[in-house]
């Protein structure tokens, strides 16, 4: 429940983020939804081949997980902001 939270937290800043940028927020949005649960999906497979203990699996999913989001905001962070004409 509290991975919902931030995950929908996260969207929001994304969102506002690409909009400030000029780009569509919900695309961005999306984007990052999709990203984040592949990148946790990923993270939890590649750690369930070495360990068979939960929470070291769910601590390195979840870690992919935040990467993703520190990769999308550095990514947005660093286009030009949308002119105002």
């Amino acid at each position: 429940m509290l991975e919902i939270i931030v995950l929908i937290i996260l969207g929001y800043k994304i969102g506002k983020l690409a909009v400030i940028k000029g780009l569509e927020g919900r695309k961005w949005k999306i984007t990052f939804i999709v990203c984040w649960l592949a990148a946790e999906f990923f993270g939890i497979l590649i750690a369930s081949m070495f360990t068979n203990q939960l929470f070291p699996i769910y601590v390195i999913g979840i870690g992919c997980a935040v990467t993703v989001y520190l990769l999308i905001h550095n990514f947005l962070s660093q286009l030009p902001d949308k002119k105002n004409n």
